[in-house]
């Protein structure tokens, strides 16, 4: 038997509720402690709090507006959605390139607005940030492949295939 030279509980041997948790969590670290990964994956939920209360609905999409495309050649340089979230409107063209994405706002007064940077993000994280002008536009060439756009703590979009 090994002899201690700390008290293990200052109490008269007894642990309160506290010091126990204490101990218990220090024995879980150094016999399994939690991967980098799943600390990452913790940290991003607790970010991803608020993500559906700015999610943004879908109001239009050229890709299945059967009227519209009745009236277009087979031929589309790119296609048009909108989206919006209480009031904020997100106009989208996302060009045949498969990078180049050009929007606009309404409102479109993007200083009062607090809407002067607009974030394009791929599936792998790749983040791009583009200014928005004063009268709400933007052009970005984002990544290529499965994006989403946000307004930042205004609005985001699900994710789009182009």
């Amino acid at each position: 038997m090994t002899e201690r030279s700390e008290p293990m509980a200052g109490n008269g041997g007894k642990f309160d509720d506290e010091q126990l948790l204490r101990l218990v969590a220090d024995v879980f670290d150094r016999i399994e402690p939690v991967p980098d990964d799943a600390l990452q994956v913790a940290y991003a939920a607790i970010g991803m709090a608020s993500l559906s209360d700015e999610l943004a609905i879908l109001v239009f999409d050229s890709a299945t507006a059967d009227d519209l495309v009745l009236m277009r050649s087979s031929a589309q340089e790119h296609r048009q959605l909108m989206y919006e979230r209480e009031g904020l409107v997100l106009d989208l063209e996302l060009h045949d390139d498969g990078v180049t994405i050009v929007g606009l706002i309404h409102p479109g007064d993007a200083d009062s607005s607090g809407l002067a940077v607009v974030e394009v993000e791929a599936q792998d994280g790749t983040l791009v940030s583009v200014p928005v002008d004063e009268h709400g536009r933007f052009r970005v060439l984002g990544p290529p492949g499965v994006v989403r756009v946000r307004i930042p703590g205004r609005l985001v979009t699900p994710w789009i295939t182009r």
